[in-house]
């Protein structure tokens, strides 16, 4: 027992030190290119988290068989899902994000990933548009649902500034999940989409950010709502506690998120989710004048 607990503590400061050296790095890069560059993200998030696993390039996911891609998307859900998970801790994430009560509605994956989460508004008799900043990625998620056996009604590249994007077909629904706390210009992306609803006056945002308890619990430090946050003392900890990749991350708790969104809307709610409320979220609607 003595040497199993010596090597859980021996385990534990290596974990720490390979945390250290990784904030040492993101530092050193942010010195050199001093502000957030969207070719890095590009570039960086040419592999994709799978929860609990870790990256993963898509063209490992294109290089599998069909039954191979079946395990995957339960193995994937199966994690994600769990009400004995971190994520869906008492089934916040799916019943807060409208997984489950969706129907009949095309939605738009701002950030689509793997399209997990766009199978999940699948099952429920919802159209999918899928957007990504890697052509790789988007193919590997039309892959992963075709597998499934459902359709993607359109594949969309996402850009570095305004046009944000370009979508052939109207949404009902914008779904961003975990993607807009890895950039500077949510407010701008967010103003940009208004014009692709398919009802201008039911626009719907459904997103899923960082809060401010994630920041607080991974810096130890209070936060700022005024100081942008690669300015604030513990960023770099924070943004390499929270994913391996990537060079930005922000929170934002239901004040924060409100000061930044277009003008035209309003957020009607917020929520914590996720065990001790690392994630939160939201829904945008528009405002009525």
């Amino acid at each position: 027992m003595f040497n199993l607990l010596k090597l859980k503590k021996k385990l534990n400061r290596f974990k720490r030190f390979l945390w250290s050296f990784d904030e040492i790095i993101l530092a050193l890069e942010w010195k050199i290119v001093g502000k957030y560059n969207f070719k890095r993200s590009k570039s960086d998030w040419q592999r994709l988290p799978f929860d609990n696993v870790g990256y993963i390039s898509p063209e490992l996911i294109l290089g599998m068989d069909k039954s191979n891609i079946q395990n995957f998307i339960k193995e994937f859900e199966d994690t994600r899902y769990s009400l004995d998970g971190w994520r869906n801790y008492k089934n916040l994430w799916r019943s807060k994000l409208g997984l489950d009560n969706t129907k009949g509605k095309v939605i738009f994956d701002f950030g689509c990933g793997f399209g997990i989460e766009s199978l999940q508004f699948l099952y429920n008799g919802n159209e999918v548009i899928l957007g990504d900043i890697n052509e790789e990625n988007l193919n590997a998620a039309e892959y992963i649902i075709n597998c499934a056996g459902y359709k993607v009604k359109e594949k969309v590249l996402l850009n570095s500034e305004n046009p944000y994007f370009s979508v052939s077909n109207k949404f009902d629904i914008f779904y961003s999940n975990g993607v807009l706390h890895h950039t500077p210009n949510i407010s701008d992306i967010l103003e940009f989409a208004i014009d692709s609803f398919n009802n201008y006056e039911n626009i719907e945002y459904r997103l899923m950010l960082y809060s401010d308890k994630a920041w607080e619990l991974e810096t130890g430090r209070k936060t700022d709502r005024d100081l942008p946050i690669e300015k604030q003392k513990g960023f770099f900890k924070y943004v390499r506690r929270m994913d391996k990749v990537g060079k930005y991350a922000d929170w934002f708790d239901e004040k924060k998120l409100s000061s930044i969104i277009p003008n035209k809307l309003v957020l009607k709610n917020y929520d914590y989710i996720g065990q001790r409320g690392r994630f939160s979220a939201s829904i945008l609607k528009l405002r009525e004048f």
